[in-house]
This record gives C-alpha cells, sequence and structure tokens, in this order.
C-alpha cells in the first residue's frame, strides 16, 4: 500500500492534464489545521456559561415565577440549538418547577436552591448556574431594597466587611419579622473585582480585601414580581493588625532553633503587628531597632 499511494503521489506530481478532484486539494490543504473529520473546537463556539433573568428571587406561596437560562460564549454572544436547559430542586417538598422553568412555592421556606444544567449530547461538557428562592405567606410592604453595610467604606485587609441588603418602609425604617429579627431577602451579590482582590459570598452580603484597591459590590433580588438592585464601593487596605510567627526549624530536635519565615509586613499607621512563638522547645529573642513603638519592649529568649 505504502509503494502504490508513493507512486500515485509521484504521478500527481508530475503529470500534465491530469484534473485533481477538489476534495483531494482541501484535504491537501488541512495539513497545518483542523481536519473535516475533527470536531469544531473553537473556544468562541464552545457554552461557556448560563446567563439567568433571576439569580435570586422572593415569591408568595402559589405566585408562579419564570426563570430562564441562556448559554453564552466565553465573551457572552449567546448560543442556540444546544439540548434544552433541566431545571431542578432538591426541595420538591416546598417548591415545584417544570421543564420550562416555571417555579411554584408551595410553603415558607428561606432560600431553596434551584439548578440550571445544560449538558452536550456527547455527554462531554456540562454547564450549571443556581439560583435561591424564598417563600414566603404574604407580601412584604415595603418601599426601598439597600444595602447596609456594618462600617466604613475604607476596609482594612483584616477586616470581614457585611452588607446585607434589607427592605425598608416609607418611613425609612428596616423590616422586621414577627419575631422583631430583620428581614433578609432573597439576594445575590458580585463584585467588580476577582478573588485576589476581594473575597465576596455571593449569597450573604459580606467579604474580605486580599489586595489594595477598590471593589464596587452590586446586588439584585426578584421580589413579588419586580427586579431591585443596589451597589456600594469600597476602597481596601492595608490591615490594621497583623501577626508574625516564629516555628522551629524541626519538629524532631528538642531544643530546636527557631525561624520566622515572614520578616516584614505592612499595616496601618497605628497598627498592631503581634509576634507569636510557636517552637515550643525554647523561647525566642527578638530585638528591635527602635523600641519606641514596641508595646513591652524587646521579646526576651
Amino acid at each position: 500500500m505504502r509503494a502504490q499511494r508513493d507512486h500515485g503521489a509521484r504521478r500527481l506530481a508530475g503529470a500534465r492534464g491530469w484534473a485533481i478532484p477538489a476534495l483531494v486539494l482541501a484535504l491537501a490543504a488541512c495539513t497545518g489545521g483542523d481536519s473535516i473529520i475533527q470536531p469544531k473546537n473553537s473556544i468562541e463556539t464552545i457554552p461557556w456559561k448560563l446567563v439567568m433573568n433571576h439569580h435570586a428571587v422572593t415569591t408568595v406561596i402559589g405566585e408562579p415565577v419564570q426563570l430562564e437560562a441562556t448559554p453564552v460564549t466565553i465573551d457572552g454572544t449567546p448560543i442556540s440549538g444546544l439540548p434544552p436547559v433541566v431545571f431542578s430542586t432538591p426541595d420538591t417538598n416546598v417548591l415545584t418547577i417544570d421543564p420550562s422553568g416555571k417555579l411554584t412555592g408551595l410553603a415558607e421556606r428561606d432560600r431553596v436552591l434551584v439548578l440550571a444544567t445544560v449538558q452536550s449530547e456527547e455527554g462531554n461538557w456540562t454547564i450549571q448556574d443556581t439560583a435561591r428562592v424564598s417563600i414566603v405567606a404574604t407580601p412584604y410592604d415595603f418601599t426601598t431594597f439597600q444595602m447596609l453595610p456594618d462600617g466604613p467604606s475604607l476596609v482594612p485587609a483584616n477586616v470581614w466587611r457585611n452588607f446585607d441588603a434589607v427592605l425598608k418602609d416609607a418611613a425609612g425604617n428596616v423590616l422586621l419579622d414577627a419575631d422583631g429579627d430583620t428581614i433578609y431577602p432573597s439576594t445575590h451579590y458580585d463584585a467588580s473585582a476577582g478573588l485576589s482582590t476581594f473575597y465576596l459570598n455571593p449569597w450573604w452580603g459580606g467579604g474580605q480585601p486580599r489586595n489594595v484597591g477598590q471593589v464596587t459590590i452590586h446586588a439584585e433580588a426578584f421580589i413579588f414580581g419586580h427586579e431591585y438592585q443596589d451597589s456600594l464601593t469600597l476602597s481596601l487596605t492595608y490591615a490594621d493588625t497583623a501577626s508574625l510567627y516564629v516555628y522551629p526549624v524541626s519538629y524532631s530536635l528538642n531544643p530546636s532553633p527557631s525561624i520566622m519565615p515572614q520578616t516584614d509586613v505592612t499595616v496601618l499607621q497605628g497598627g498592631v503587628v503581634q509576634f507569636s512563638n510557636l517552637n515550643t522547645t525554647e523561647d525566642v529573642g527578638i530585638v528591635f531597632d527602635d523600641t519606641t513603638n514596641a508595646i513591652g519592649g524587646n521579646i526576651p529568649k
């Protein structure tokens, strides 16, 4: 077979007046890229994520809400021709959802999970997204949807900042339940900065800086048939408290020499750096170049 193919190749190359089929030319032109028998695998054509119309829903028992989930590419372009999105919930005793994504609450429950899934026919990829649904017996009488931060907008790196969204009445008072507790509607949060800058809990309003910079937090909720949004901006800065640790070089030696892997840290002016000795086999001696701001002075051996 090899001799015949080689001979044929020489004939094709040297012959005159032969008509070379277009398919042969097309196959020959594919030697440097994908062939016609390979799958189309460009990143621009692969589903990247699902985009849901509502991530956080608060609804009344018996009142239907329509969920939609659209597969999109990495640049946000919707994709058609895929298998249908499948909606499901583990809490079928309090929530029903039909194949079209229409959900109906059956009983009071807070933040019921709803999962949207689409999978390729070959089973070689799956994309999912989630929503949280809170079901109440009667609608809340409120005017405003607003995030309430529990501290200033300047957030040191060691501080966790809460900013849960609440509901307010016409007088500006936070809505409370029958027990006097704050009502927190089902809310979805996202951040303008990635996890390397700010860690965010997307379902409970809270997060912590991981770098110096700025982040804007967006909150959205679908409550009793209407969409509500709010946002706030946080400035992220250095920690106001930090710790430096001393470790034993070896856990098999007694006593063991000490080592301090991290030797520099930056804190805000007026901040505190704590030194902790985790070497239980011997004391550690730390001498400061300037003891003016060292509480208690040098740390003896």
